[in-house]
């Protein structure tokens, strides 16, 4: 029996376009794998997200902190940074409590009273929200976006009447700022 090249040339030829059919096919799977973001202004800050390492780090920070504010409990700037740490971690509840506990050495931090109205504000606690805002203005009495959170607050509680009040003081005070004129259109708007 004689071999014929002509036979081991055919087989040759059809293992090599096998193999690049394979390539080429696997190519377009691993593609189609590839998840393709929409670019919208929701998923393209996804891309700047914290990266493992980036937690790690802020987990350390956080345990650091604590244990500094263990030793001393009126350390002030501690606990100040310690909230701010948590919030970024997703711990609101815990972050509240470093947060008030700040209070409590200084009832006047206006800062503080505005980060917690926020915060509370953006977890849909809003009774939280109003309280902290409230507060926010007993101490700083022309405080006008404190005046006109409280106003959203209200307006989110289903209380139209008070916030319609509340922006109108505001508004009477200093009708010729932003914040009046922005007070004037949401009042508009709950016509």
């Amino acid at each position: 029996m004689k071999f014929n090249i002509k036979y081991f040339y055919m087989v040759l030829g059809l293992v090599v376009v096998g193999m690049i059919a394979y390539f080429v096919v696997a190519k377009e799977v691993d593609k189609s794998k590839e998840s393709k973001m929409p670019d919208d202004e929701v998923h393209r800050n996804l891309m700047q997200q914290k990266s493992p390492q980036m937690d790690k780090e802020l987990l350390s920070k956080i345990d650091s902190l604590k244990k500094v504010v263990d030793e001393n409990p009126t350390d002030s700037i501690a606990l100040n940074h310690l909230g701010f740490f948590l919030m970024q971690a997703h711990k609101f509840e815990e972050a509240e409590n470093y947060f008030s506990n700040l209070l409590k050495l200084n009832p006047d931090r206006a800062d503080i009273l505005n980060v917690l109205a926020e915060m509370n504000f953006n977890l849909q606690k809003f009774d939280k929200s109003e309280n902290y805002l409230k507060k926010l203005i007993n101490i700083e009495k022309d405080n006008e976006v404190a005046q006109y959170n409280l106003g959203v607050v209200y307006v989110m509680q289903g209380k139209k009447d008070e916030a319609k009040k509340i922006w109108n003081k505001l508004i009477q005070k200093n009708p010729d700022s932003e914040l009046s004129k922005m007070a004037k259109e949401s009042i508009q708007a709950l016509q």
